[in-house]
């Protein structure tokens, strides 16, 4: 083989063999930034969900803020109709709704009217104090109601009673849209690997709308009518 050969062989080997590092360098950069590019797209994904989420969880949330709202509002009316009714004086109403929770004397006693529990609603700064408080002048006007049964019989009482049913009703399909709302949010900012996201991006879990298991209207006993335990 002629010298002139061999210089050309070496040549287009040595280019050969130059080359293969550089196509590795292109591979490996544009690996690089695929990645880059994916765990971008990933980021801005996740926060987009999160986002997404505890809108729902907002928007569910002013829901439930209406519908307590909209009962809140009833209550004064619903309170005037049973004090009035017959000529009853609030404070007529006011004692026969201590005797059932069975207290009718001292102060200890007056924090169980009515008016103290409006009072304290317009002060709760928590939606499960107003609907704890709510709930508990519901039940004092049950008691009453079972005490007159001309009252219960009344066409205006009954008209009330039909509308704090809808807004019972309002009340409680709020709560399970919330609710459904949080648990669909809670879910994602805890599960792997959301969840090393989610502390980072601002987004902690978020509580659930709880509320005494206890009936709407639950109906005074002879014991409890009489004072006792």
């Amino acid at each position: 083989m002629s010298e002139i050969n061999k210089t050309i062989l070496k040549t287009l080997i040595g280019d050969a063999s130059s080359k293969v590092p550089f196509n590795l360098r292109v591979v490996y950069a544009f690996l690089a930034a695929l990645v880059f590019v994916m765990l971008v797209w990933y980021l801005v994904y996740v926060n987009n969900l999160f986002t997404r989420l505890i809108q729902d969880v907002l928007s569910t949330r002013s829901g439930v803020y209406s519908a307590v709202q909209m009962r809140t509002n009833l209550l004064p009316v619903f309170i005037n109709s049973v004090a009035s009714f017959k000529g009853h004086e609030k404070n007529l109403f006011l004692e026969t709704t201590k005797l059932r929770s069975g207290k009718s004397k001292g102060a200890e006693a007056e924090k169980t009217g009515v008016n103290d529990l409006l009072k304290k609603i317009g002060k709760a700064k928590h939606l499960g104090q107003v609907d704890a408080y709510s709930k508990g002048i519901l039940d004092k006007i049950a008691a009453v109601a079972e005490n007159y049964p001309d009252l219960k019989s009344s066409e205006p009482f009954m008209l009330l009673m039909s509308k704090m049913s809808d807004a019972e009703l309002a009340v409680y399909e709020a709560r399970v849209k919330y609710n459904t709302a949080v648990n669909a949010f809670n879910k994602a900012v805890t599960t792997f690997p959301n969840s090393l996201l989610a502390p980072l991006f601002g987004f902690p879990r978020e509580p659930y709308f709880e509320t005494v298991m206890a009936p709407e209207w639950e109906h005074p006993t002879a014991a409890t009518l009489n004072g006792e335990q």
